[in-house]
């Protein structure tokens, strides 16, 4: 039986002890730890594995990593020996078995990381044409502070500050979001890793850098350009 079929019994040293089951006597001769048969979202429900004469359809062997087609061979082999002729044996991973069980998960995950990287391209591209209209308006007042002695590393600065101001007031209201968006999806999972703010401390660093890349360039070109030409 598993850890949470002897919690259910309520035994403190279970082995050797008869129990009764479904009007049939049993004998308890080993104790598993919990291991999931299902989704993630469902609790382990209590088991026990007992000896069948007449055999099962599916058995679990447990392989050396890298091991999987020799085993695959050998029981196909010892297979056609014992039942020749008979349909052939069909083999799967326990990750294979989860990815099935997650089948809608992983849809989700999929479409959702679609979207997301035409929403980053979005507002790439929505970035760096804000950034050229704010340079194209700011000629003359970028060309008269060359005038007055600012460096191009000083206009360049000035240009990006200003955005990535919007950015990280956009990050600070996004991010509670998402957290909470995040929490809440998790809840119906019985088995999960607990969300940490440092990963979304690091989203929001990468967003900054992202900005600031896309934002830099028309930045350096406009601390660049002649004041003669802005300002005639």
């Amino acid at each position: 039986m598993n850890e949470a079929f002897l919690k259910k019994k309520g035994m403190t040293e279970p082995l050797g002890k008869p129990f009764q089951l479904w009007e049939e006597n049993y004998t308890i001769v080993g104790i598993v730890a919990d291991y999931l048969t299902d989704k993630l979202s469902r609790q382990v429900l209590p088991m026990f594995i007992r000896f069948s004469d007449t055999g099962s359809e599916r058995h679990i062997i447990r392989i050396q990593p890298g091991t999987r087609k020799i085993v695959e061979e050998k029981i196909n082999a010892l297979w056609e020996q014992v039942a020749p002729g008979a349909i052939e044996i069909k083999t799967c991973s326990m990750a294979e078995r989860f990815m099935e069980f997650h089948e809608e998960e992983l849809q989700v995950m999929k479409i959702l990381s679609i979207f997301s990287y035409i929403s980053i391209l979005l507002a790439g591209v929505g970035l760096f044409g804000l950034a050229w209209f704010s340079v194209e308006n700011r000629r003359k007042e970028i060309s008269l502070r060359k005038i007055n002695g600012a460096s191009e590393n000083q206009i360049t600065v000035l240009l990006c500050a200003r955005f990535i101001k919007w950015i990280l007031i956009a990050f600070c209201i996004g991010a509670p979001i998402a957290y909470y968006c995040s929490a809440q999806w998790l809840t119906q999972f019985v088995y999960k890793n607990e969300m940490s703010p440092v990963s979304f401390i690091f989203i929001g660093i990468a967003a900054v850098i992202i900005g600031t890349l896309t934002v830099a360039w028309q930045a350096f070109k406009a601390s660049r350009m002649n004041p003669v030409d802005s300002i005639k």
